[in-house]
């Protein structure tokens, strides 16, 4: 009997410690998941990257978007005609991607020079969802006769560093079209960039809340790699304001995208610039090529212990060219060696006001 009884005592405590080991379960997950990775897991595509993609949420800097210069840029989408200066057409950073003060860099362009600016929002790639893809939307601007339409002086084409050999060596075409009459009524719908839903379908108890606790830990430790998606480099000095000012996260694709970079390539790159910038003259339209900096590449000689450095921008400025090129590294370096922090955000991998105002202060067109 009284082993009966132990036995009976002994499964009760299993089951008690069984049921309150899952209910410790619940909390924890509904605990990290309200305050921490809920934001994250539901956030949409281009919020605080990051912090996303590193489930980081302690480098996450609260800002609020807001604009306070005098001339701003019109999309493409509220346009009603007249005179044009300037079309961009670019990736992300064409379409204020990052948030904070003074989004839109061409804000900046058509205060600082009184132009009238209009962006046009890229298409998206059909093969690779949330890819933009500004080289072919210039292609169909161009060779539906849009262009010729609206009769711009100039036209930025911008690009992030990072994925200049996918679009101007790899995937590089200037053929694309299509019906002028079918563009317009296209183009005037684009007022915003489509972003990837969130996941309102997502429970509290998924593996978000498993990352969030692993990569927090893992970025404790001397690593170079927070996932396969986000890089870290330890940085000899803050170049972010707050705690964690001298660490440089990254995303992945500023680290593999660098053996495609040689001299060889380079060339290859400037090649077909000036093969836009030629047809873009026969319309009497400067092509101004902007090709945005990657933060690993403008950090890098800050780092501790310096990775592969690129040298797009070192080889392209020797080079013959039809366009005018701006040159985001060699402006924003200046700045960084006078110490100026937060040129970058470092929650995000799109830039802050400060780098287009010092830019397009350092720019005159030609």
């Amino acid at each position: 009997m009284i082993g009966r009884q132990k036995h009976t005592w002994t499964y009760r405590v299993f089951a008690l410690l069984v049921l309150l080991s899952f209910a410790l379960f619940l909390i924890i997950n509904y605990l990290i998941w309200t305050f921490f990775t809920k934001d994250l897991v539901m956030a949409e595509a281009q919020a605080r990257d990051l912090v996303r993609l590193s489930y980081l949420v302690k480098i996450a800097q609260e800002r609020k978007t807001w604009i306070d210069l005098p001339k701003r840029h019109i999309e493409i989408g509220a346009f009603k005609g007249g005179r044009v200066d300037m079309v961009t057409v670019g990736d992300s950073f064409s379409v204020g991607a990052g948030g904070g003060r003074n989004n839109f860099y061409q804000d900046y362009i058509a205060t600082i020079n009184n132009y009238v600016v209009v962006n046009i929002i890229p298409f998206a790639d059909k093969n690779r969802v949330g890819l933009l893809t500004p080289v072919n939307t210039l292609a169909i601007l161009y060779n539906s006769g849009y262009l010729d339409r609206i009769k711009p002086r100039y036209v930025l084409l911008e690009s992030a560093e990072r994925y200049i050999p996918e679009r101007f060596i790899n995937g590089f075409k200037f053929d694309d079209t299509m019906p002028l009459d079918k563009l317009v009524a296209l183009l005037a719908t684009r007022d915003a960039v489509k972003h990837e839903s969130k996941n309102e379908d997502t429970i509290f108890i998924n593996t978000g809340n498993f990352k969030f606790i692993y990569y927090n830990i893992k970025d404790l430790f001397p690593v170079k790699k927070i996932n396969n998606k986000i890089y870290k480099m330890v940085l000899k000095h803050k170049v972010f304001s707050g705690r964690y000012g001298d660490r440089l996260y990254y995303s992945f694709e500023e680290q593999s995208y660098r053996h495609y970079i040689t001299k060889d390539s380079v060339r290859k790159i400037n090649d077909n610039l000036n093969l836009i910038a030629e047809k873009l003259a026969e319309k009497n339209i400067k092509l101004v090529f902007m090709p945005i900096v990657d933060r690993s590449n403008l950090y890098d000689d800050s780092a501790v212990s310096p990775r592969k450095t690129s040298i797009f921008f070192e080889e392209l400025r020797s080079l013959p060219k039809r366009y005018q090129l701006i040159d985001t590294k060699d402006i924003l370096l200046q700045e960084v060696h006078k110490g100026e922090k937060d040129i970058y955000f470092i929650d995000d991998t799109h830039w802050s006001w400060k780098a287009p105002e010092k830019i397009f202060e350092n720019t005159r067109f030609d």
